[in-house]
C-alpha cells in the first residue's frame, strides 16, 4: 500500500455520499443453493481480490431480486463491513455474484476514479475515522451512514490519475515480490517433507503438548470475557497480539492495541516471548503458525491466539512452525476443525494432537537451512525495493 502522507491544500475535502452513491449488499437471508450465483460476503474480499474458493450460493431468482436494489458494475468498489473491515477491491464484472453485508461504492459518474479511490480507502486518514465508529465485540462492524459521512480528500482528475499510475507501478513490484517469496515459501515446505520422510525411521509420535514447557501457562490461548475488556486497550504499552497479525506464516504486526504494564502482569499466563510459537486458532484456514520473532517486546495473546512455549530439549520453534505450516500439520488440524460461523478448533483438542518428533539434532538441521531461507527471503525484499526506487521496476 502506498501511503498519502498529506494532503495538499489544493484538495477539497467532500463527504463520501455527496460524490458517490453508497449501497450495501442484501440483508435478507436468500436460500442457499449446492450451485448457482456466488454469493460474496465480507471474509471473501481478501488483499489480493475476490476469493470465489468458499462462497454460498443463491439461485437465480433470488440474485435476479437482490440485483434490482444492489446491482454491482465494472468499476464499483467492494469494502468489508463486517470482520476484518476494508479490503477494498476494485470490480472487474468477469462474472455474475452478488454481494451481502459488502459495502459497493459505486463511482459510475463520479468525480473519483477507481484506483485512486481503493488506495484512499486504505489509509490512515479512512482508518481514523472508522476507528471509532466500529461496533461489536470480536466482531466488529462498520454501518453505511459511517461510510457516506466519511470525509474524503479530492484531488483533481488528472492529479488521482498520476497517482494511479504510482499504484500501477506498486502493485507490479508487489506481485514481484510475492512471487518470489512464494517460492521461497515453497522450498521451506519442501524441507519439511523431506526432513519428515528421512526422519520417520527415527521419530517418535507424540501429543503436541508434550513439546511444551512443563511449567504453567506454557501452552495457552489468551483471556475471555471480562479477563480483557475493550475498554482496557489502549493506544502504547505492551502489544496486544491477534490473529491478523499472523499472516503468511510469518508474524507481522498490524494491529494498534496495547495494554498497559499492570495489566499485562495480570495477564502473565497468555504473555509472549521471543521464539515461543504463535497459532491462529481461527482463520481460513485456522492453524497458520508463526514464530515470534527476536527483537519483538514482550506481548499478550487474545482469546484466538494460542501461544506454546516450548521445552528447548524436546522441539525448536521453527521445526513446530514447519510441522503445523505443512500439508500433514494442516490435514490433522482440519481434523479437529469445528465449522461453524468461523473455522476454529479447541485448545483442549489441539493439544492432544499428534504429531512425528524427530531427534533434536535433526530439528536443529533443519532450523539451520530455514534461517537460511529466510535471509534468502529478507535479501529478496531488499532487491526489490532498491530496484523499485531506481525505477527499474
Amino acid at each position: 500500500m502506498i501511503a498519502i502522507q498529506s494532503i495538499p491544500s489544493t484538495w477539497k475535502h467532500v463527504l463520501c455520499q455527496d460524490v458517490i452513491d453508497v449501497r450495501d449488499g442484501t440483508h435478507d437471508t436468500p436460500a442457499q443453493v449446492g450451485e448457482g450465483i456466488p454469493l460474496i460476503t465480507s471474509k471473501n474480499l481478501k488483499p489480493e481480490g475476490i476469493d470465489f474458493e468458499d462462497v454460498t450460493y443463491i439461485s437465480e431468482a433470488d440474485y435476479l431480486e437482490i440485483e434490482k436494489r444492489s446491482g454491482v458494475d465494472d468499476g464499483d468498489v467492494l469494502f468489508a463491513m463486517i470482520g476484518t473491515i476494508g479490503n477494498p477491491v476494485i470490480v472487474r464484472k468477469d462474472r455474475r455474484f452478488s454481494i451481502k453485508n459488502v459495502a459497493l461504492f459505486k463511482l459510475k459518474g463520479s468525480p473519483v476514479l477507481p484506483a485512486f479511490f481503493k488506495t484512499l480507502l486504505s489509509t490512515e486518514i479512512i482508518r481514523r475515522q472508522l476507528g471509532s465508529a466500529l461496533r461489536g465485540g470480536n466482531q466488529k462492524f462498520v454501518s453505511l451512514n459511517v461510510l457516506r459521512n466519511l470525509v474524503i480528500p479530492l484531488p483533481s482528475l488528472a492529479e488521482q490519475r498520476r497517482i494511479a499510475e504510482v499504484l500501477d507501478r506498486a502493485d507490479a513490484l508487489r506481485a514481484k515480490r510475492h512471487a518470489a517469496l512464494a517460492q521461497l515459501d515453497s522450498l521451506t515446505q519442501s524441507l519439511f517433507l523431506d526432513l519428515h520422510r528421512q526422519s520417520a525411521p527415527k521419530s517418535r509420535t507424540v501429543q503436541l503438548a508434550q513439546v511444551a514447557e512443563t511449567s504453567h501457562g506454557s501452552f495457552v490461548n489468551g483471556p475471555f470475557g471480562s479477563d480483557l475488556l475493550t475498554t482496557e486497550l489502549q493506544d502504547e504499552g505492551v502489544p496486544v497480539v491477534y490473529i491478523r497479525d499472523i499472516r503468511d506464516r510469518e508474524y507481522r504486526r498490524v494491529s494498534k492495541s496495547c495494554v498497559s504494564e499492570r495489566k499485562a502482569h495480570d495477564l502473565e499466563v497468555c504473555s509472549v516471548r521471543p521464539g515461543d510459537v504463535l497459532v491462529a486458532k481461527v482463520g481460513d484456514p485456522p492453524g497458520i503458525a508463526a514464530v515470534y520473532p527476536e527483537g519483538q517486546p514482550n506481548a499478550v495473546v487474545t482469546q484466538d491466539v494460542i501461544r506454546i512455549r516450548l521445552s528447548r530439549k524436546e522441539a525448536l520453534s521453527e521445526f513446530i512452525v514447519g510441522y503445523l505450516n505443512s500439508s500433514i500439520g494442516m490435514w490433522k488440524v482440519a481434523g479437529i476443525t469445528i465449522e461453524a460461523t468461523r473455522a476454529r478448533f479447541s485448545l483442549r483438542d489441539f493439544k492432544a494432537m499428534k504429531i512425528e518428533l524427530p531427534p533434536i539434532e535433526l530439528q536443529r538441521e533443519f532450523a539451520r537451512r530455514v534461517g537460511a531461507v529466510e535471509k534468502l527471503k529478507t535479501a529478496q525484499r531488499a532487491s526489490l525495493q532498491h530496484r523499485a526506487f531506481r525505477g527499474e521496476l
